[in-house]
């Protein structure tokens, strides 16, 4: 698992990509889920875990407001 983020790091970009599909199915197995899923920032992961979660427009949610923002 180790290997393949390194290399998904320094060859390729941190979305996508052959390296980054082995890291995510190492980490799925790793951490005993059938699947992961990498995205390329904090904002990505809080809306996916919504998204993953299944709920409606409708339904009002409450996540960390935005942190440091890199210039």
């Amino acid at each position: 698992m180790e290997e393949a983020a390194i290399h998904a790091l320094r060859n390729e970009s941190f979305v996508g990509g052959e390296s980054v599909s082995k890291f995510e199915e190492e980490f799925a197995q790793y951490i005993g889920t059938k699947y992961a899923v990498s995205v390329s920032s904090g904002n990505s992961a809080l809306q996916i875990s919504l998204m993953a979660l299944g709920l409606n427009r409708d339904v009002e949610t409450s996540t960390k407001g935005p942190g440091t923002i890199i210039t």
